[in-house]
């Protein structure tokens, strides 16, 4: 018997290969879909973070056509001011050079008669200026302003000052019984000349008067030709 003829090959199933193809294909699609999601929510979360491009500024402006039309001046031109040209100018005065005064020597008290007060005699001095002569024996004249007689001791003071800070006479006891009665009344208001040694008593000059003597009237004769 002849050998039974081969089978031939199984041909290919076409259904088959296609769905093959075709799930190949939603694969793809698929994956594309997927990647597109996730881009896109990447892009979304990643958005404010990534920088823009600027804006393309707007072009410029046309510049606005220039005024011709002439400027009027509001005010008046301040009229220019002259100018003084000074043509003689002054030389400098040299200063004198400062000479070192030289010292002055005190002066000395002058004598009696000089001219402390020049209508009294030779002798006879002022008791405005009876401090220059402490300790010496002189005549002083002067008017009494005010006096008084201490009823303790009974001397009698003189005083030639109405402040009580200048020259005074006291007379002794011994002296004022030589006098007239009420000397106090006699001499008050009167000029009168006084001769004795000059003290210094405090921050006031005195004398002391032990005889009648020593205390006398100055006339109205005397006072006239002063």
């Amino acid at each position: 018997m002849p050998d039974p003829a081969p089978n031939p090959p199984p041909e290919p199933d076409p259904c088959r290969a296609v769905t093959s193809a075709e799930r190949q294909l939603i694969a793809i699609l698929l994956a594309a879909a997927v990647l597109c999601v996730v881009g896109g929510l990447v892009l979304y979360l990643l958005g404010p973070l990534v920088p823009r491009p600027d804006r393309p500024s707007p072009p410029p402006a046309a510049p606005a056509a220039a005024d011709t039309r002439p400027v009027i001046p509001t005010t008046r031109p301040a009229a220019p001011r002259p100018v003084i040209i000074a043509t003689h100018l002054a030389a400098p005065r040299p200063v004198p050079a400062s000479r070192p005064a030289a010292p002055r020597p005190a002066p000395s008290p002058p004598p009696p008669h000089a001219a402390t007060q020049p209508s009294l005699p030779p002798g006879v001095i002022s008791w405005k200026v009876a401090a220059r002569y402490i300790g010496k024996t002189l005549t002083v004249e002067g008017r009494v302003v005010e006096t008084y007689l201490s009823p303790v001791d009974q001397v009698l003071v003189l005083s030639f000052d109405q402040n009580r800070t200048g020259f005074y006479v006291l007379v002794q006891p011994e002296a004022l019984a030589g006098l007239p009665a009420h000397a106090d009344h006699l001499f008050l208001n009167r000029t009168i000349r006084v001769t004795g040694k000059i003290f210094q008593h405090g921050r006031r000059t005195q004398m002391r008067i032990y005889e009648a003597g020593q205390i006398s009237l100055v006339r109205k004769r005397e006072l006239s030709t002063r």
